[in-house]
């Protein structure tokens, strides 16, 4: 059995200054999901269709 050890969070004062300085913005896919069906959202997710991130809503 062999461990991979991932330092956490390892890029993040990079990806913030790409943030910060405008280069890197946030995609919400267009697609919503109920709560109810999380189930139908991350076999969509795991297809890899969606376009950003995929939002599932709790109303």
């Amino acid at each position: 059995m062999s461990l991979v050890a991932l330092k956490p969070n390892k890029d993040l004062p990079y990806i913030s200054k790409l943030f910060e300085d405008g280069k890197l913005k946030c995609v919400i896919d267009e697609k919503r999901f109920r709560l109810e069906d999380a189930r139908e959202a991350m076999h969509y997710f795991g297809s890899g269709d969606h376009k950003g991130k995929v939002v599932i809503s709790l109303k």
